[in-house]
């Protein structure tokens, strides 16, 4: 192997750790940041917990952080136009929470056909800027 790929592929590395960390203390848990990564679960939590000397979260602190949004939280996103698996990404909860608590609510959900075109819509508006 040559040294330039040797270098990418430790700086390429070291990217993939930070973005575990960095997911990690935001709220996700290793499976999903194994996911996210392309890792298996297992290789995440030995990189968090023992290479980085991060502490493995209780049951409570789950459950709290699962708690830390208002209902009323993901409605508005999901008003503001944001899709419902990118709330339940933002929040770290699955997005058939998310549907549940816009049914409670009683908020309107976009048909198929509203979402791929909001989708349309604002990606040819991010290409345009």
């Amino acid at each position: 192997m040559m040294a330039v790929e040797l270098m990418e592929k430790k700086s390429t590395h070291k990217n993939t750790v930070k973005k575990m960390v960095r997911l990690y203390n935001r709220g996700d848990s290793p499976y999903t940041i194994a996911t996210k990564v392309g890792l298996s679960a297992t290789t995440v939590r030995y990189y968090l917990f023992e290479k980085e000397g991060l502490t493995p979260r209780t049951l409570k602190e789950v459950h709290d952080m699962k708690r830390a949004f208002k209902p009323q939280d993901l409605a508005d996103d999901y008003n503001a136009g944001e899709s419902a698996y990118d709330i339940a990404d933002k929040y770290g909860i699955p997005s058939s929470t998310v549907y549940f608590h816009l049914r409670s609510l009683k908020v309107p959900l976009r048909t198929i056909s509203e979402a791929m075109q909001r989708k349309k819509n604002t990606s040819s508006a991010e290409g345009s800027i």
